[in-house]
């Protein structure tokens, strides 16, 4: 297991369904034909299931990303076992990814982030509003705010460090004046910032049923996502401060991360630039001399 990964115990669940696969079977036994038909036997499997989370998975784009995810834990399994000289070659590098699809590229307009901050306004929830405006104030992941600490944050220094054990070593978020100040007058109930439902020191899961009764309230579809906060936070960003900005402040290990899911280039800034370069292309042209005609 990869304790780096940001999610370690999926390798726990994906090298147990392995295990249940192939049984006891000797690892130099195993072939590149019994790794790929195990992955593509977990696609099928994963396109056949309803109800909510195949409903989650699908909205994350999770359908193909998740038997991906499988042939990686296999993979870094067998180059493990390889190393240690138990196998003589890992049999898992010859198999082809399942092709993703897209991924999601959902941001609010500016119509909906404001309709979006009107409903906040009026949120009777101080935690819960608190939490959602930390997420569009700092385009910060729900789990990181969800389990934020009061001890994780200076406000007098206007920081807010998150441990992250993906990337091995706690990262430092700036927060802006503004979220300092709702920071200050939240109430602080127990050591987490978003204090827990039933456990004020216990962090909650998700924030699934205040998010409906939020995008309700402010009017938005129910395509809206709330990971797509911190999609619009990042897309924001790019354009004011530019993609290196934008990945530093997403905290992403690659800028071209941020360039794919987070920082998507509409049809209109693609035209506003083409329009740009054709402008002045066309002032040049017109400094030319015109050439006469030949029968002039």
């Amino acid at each position: 297991m990869n304790l780096r990964k940001k999610r370690p115990q999926h390798d726990v669940k994906y090298i147990a369904m392995a295990v249940k696969e192939w049984g006891n079977e000797p690892l130099c036994t195993i072939t590149t034909d019994m790794v790929d038909k195990l992955v593509k036997k977990y696609a099928r499997q994963l396109k056949k299931r309803t109800g909510k989370y195949a409903e989650r998975l699908k909205a994350r784009g999770g359908l193909m990303t998740a038997p991906n995810r499988l042939l990686s834990s296999i993979r870094s399994c067998l180059q493990k076992a390889r190393e240690a000289k138990l196998i003589t070659e890992n049999p898992a590098i010859w198999v082809d990814k399942t092709l993703e699809g897209p991924p999601r590229s959902r941001v609010l307009s500016d119509d909906e982030m404001h309709s979006l901050l009107v409903a906040l306004g009026t949120w009777s929830n101080e935690h819960e509003r608190a939490a959602f405006l930390l997420l569009v104030m700092t385009g910060a992941r729900l789990s990181e705010v969800l389990r934020a600490k009061w001890s994780d944050v200076d406000l007098d220094a206007g920081e807010w460090r998150i441990p992250s054990p993906k990337a091995g070593h706690p990262q430092t978020v700036p927060l802006a004046a503004g979220t300092v100040a709702m920071l200050r007058q939240l109430d602080r109930v127990g050591q987490l910032i978003i204090p827990g439902a039933s456990n004020p020191d216990r962090p909650r899961y998700d924030l699934k049923g205040p998010w409906d009764r939020l995008r309700t309230a402010a009017g938005l579809p129910t395509d809206v996502h709330i990971h797509d906060v911190r999609r619009s936070f990042g897309l924001r960003v790019a354009r004011a401060a530019g993609l290196h900005v934008a990945s530093k402040l997403l905290r992403h290990g690659d800028v071209r991360i941020t360039a794919k899911v987070y920082a998507p280039l509409g049809l209109d800034e693609l035209r506003k630039a083409t329009e740009q370069h054709t402008g002045q292309l066309a002032t040049v042209l017109e400094m030319q001399p015109k050439k006469q005609g030949a029968g002039s």
